[in-house]
């Protein structure tokens, strides 16, 4: 299990709008009720929200499948657009690690997928799928090798994989 689901009064000091993906503090757990019907939670440096309740935090993504669905995910929550913070139910869906992986974006200046193979001097694509590495060749042009990655994830990662 990825943490532990907060104590069921959390629904009493917060509502959640499906749509939007944003909790707002309906009751204050302090003296002050300055919180109330305002938006709950804060951006972190990595883009997720959190919510401080009780000592703890939790992010929102797991806090709005909780609201929505009535119980704690077991597994990861993906965000299938690959933001974040954009915690509307349509964009949240359990998922396993290496699908997680899979959904994620590409850092650096290549396409996803694609190295430069410098003994070769051509672009190597490879996909990795848990904890193995595929290869799957040197191309002359980053956009072949991107090809080839891409049609590799599809078949690996299904609705999961992430060309960009």
């Amino acid at each position: 299990m990825i943490g532990s689901p907060p104590p069921l009064e959390i629904f009493e000091h917060l509502s959640y709008d499906e749509r939007t993906g944003i909790f707002t503090r309906i009751k204050s757990s302090v003296q002050n009720s300055r919180y109330i019907g305002k938006q709950a939670g804060t951006l972190q440096a990595t883009g997720y929200r959190e919510i401080h309740f009780k000592g703890r935090k939790y992010r929102e993504h797991r806090l709005a499948w909780l609201f929505v669905y009535g119980d704690w995910p077991d597994l990861l929550i993906d965000h299938k657009n690959g933001d974040p913070s954009d915690n509307r139910i349509v964009n949240l869906r359990v998922c396993e690690p290496f699908q997680n992986n899979a959904n994620m974006r590409r850092k650096g200046g290549l396409p996803k997928g694609v190295t430069f193979n410098k003994k070769a001097r051509k672009y190597q694509a490879s996909v990795k799928c848990h904890g193995k590495c595929y290869y799957l060749g040197l191309h002359k042009t980053p956009y072949q090798a991107h090809a080839a990655y891409v049609e590799a994830a599809k078949k690996l990662f299904g609705n999961f994989a992430r060309a960009a």
